[in-house]
C-alpha cells in the first residue's frame, strides 16, 4: 500500500523520516458506513424551513440582479463577508 507504513519495513524505526501512517480497514469500513447513513438521513424540517427563509427573504433582497439562482446569491454573500 502506497503512503501507509503497515507493511514498510521501517515502520518501527524512529530514524525515518516519513510521516507515519497505518491502514485499519476496521476504522475505514466505520467511517465508510456513518457516512453512508449521514448522507440518507433527512434534513430537520425545522431546520430547512429556518434555511429557506433566511435565503429568501434575508439574503435574495440583498442582491437585487437578474440572476436569482441559490448558489449565485451564496456566492456573493460568501464572497462579500471576506472583503471585510
Amino acid at each position: 500500500m502506497p503512503y501507509v507504513c503497515s507493511n514498510c519495513r521501517n515502520r518501527y524505526n524512529k530514524n525515518c523520516i516519513f510521516v507515519k501512517f497505518k491502514y485499519d480497514s476496521k476504522i475505514t469500513q466505520r467511517e465508510a458506513v456513518a457516512n453512508l447513513i449521514n448522507s440518507k438521513s433527512s434534513i430537520d424540517l425545522n431546520e430547512f424551513i429556518k434555511l429557506d427563509f433566511i435565503i429568501k427573504k434575508v439574503l435574495m433582497p440583498l442582491y437585487p440582479t437578474k440572476i436569482k439562482s441559490v448558489n449565485f446569491v451564496l456566492f456573493l454573500s460568501f464572497y462579500q463577508s471576506l472583503k471585510l
